[in-house]
């Protein structure tokens, strides 16, 4: 709720819509999570690489001092099988909203570089769901079990802060990078056994942003 006044002061007419995209180039580190198999094998998880590309989407409002940003990324799988008359749906996917608040140590100028400080929060929304009318009761129930333990590995949450700066060419297009450290937390469910997982790394970010300043009546 501390952010609720902010997000209120840099909607309002004093700040211009910004949109932005943000670049974090493939690493080594991305192609060990791939090869030592710590993916989720969904396809939609965290470190997967669909809900998180490494090119990056974000938009929101930017003031004199402060900015509010959003992100948001989806990424599902449906599979449907028919044999007969009967079916079989199975699918998985997450929800990626993000959240963060980025303040200006400088005073931006219509020209020229200006550093800031941002940070933010993001959540990994699951959902799992395999359905057959052929299933008796026992197997779906069994089905059911199983999109849990689904949902539980795809589930996460995370925390992110650090600095970055703008350069502006014009008033209305910047780049600029960021590096953030990103605290987060995942688990996984097999059988009866929950295992939470915690991870902190650092990330750096190329930046490309255009800004579109309310129009003069």
């Amino acid at each position: 709720m501390t952010w609720f006044p902010a997000f209120l002061w840099v909607s309002s007419s004093v700040a211009a819509p910004l949109m932005g995209v943000d670049w974090v180039p493939f690493s080594r580190g991305d192609l060990e999570q791939v090869e030592e198999g710590r993916t989720s094998g969904t396809g939609v998880g965290e470190f997967d690489g669909v809900l998180v590309p490494s090119l990056r989407f974000h938009g929101g409002w930017e003031g004199d001092r402060w900015a509010v940003l959003g992100g948001l990324a989806v990424a599902r799988s449906t599979s449907t099988t028919w044999v007969g008359t009967d079916y079989t749906q199975i699918h998985v996917g997450a929800l990626r909203p993000s959240a963060d608040l980025r303040y200006h140590l400088l005073r931006p100028t219509p020209t020229g570089a200006f550093p800031w400080v941002e940070g933010g929060l993001y959540g990994v929304i699951p959902s799992a769901r395999n359905v057959s009318g052929a299933y008796t009761d026992e197997e779906q129930v069994t089905a059911d079990e199983g999109s849990a333990v689904l949902r539980k590995t795809v589930g996460a949450v995370g925390v992110e802060i650090g600095p970055g700066f703008s350069w502006r060419f014009t008033p209305s297009l910047s780049v600029g990078a960021s590096y953030h450290f990103i605290l987060y937390r995942g688990q996984s469910l097999t059988q009866d056994t929950l295992s939470v997982s915690t991870w902190i790394w650092s990330e750096a970010a190329f930046i490309l942003e255009a800004r579109f300043p309310h129009s003069e009546p």
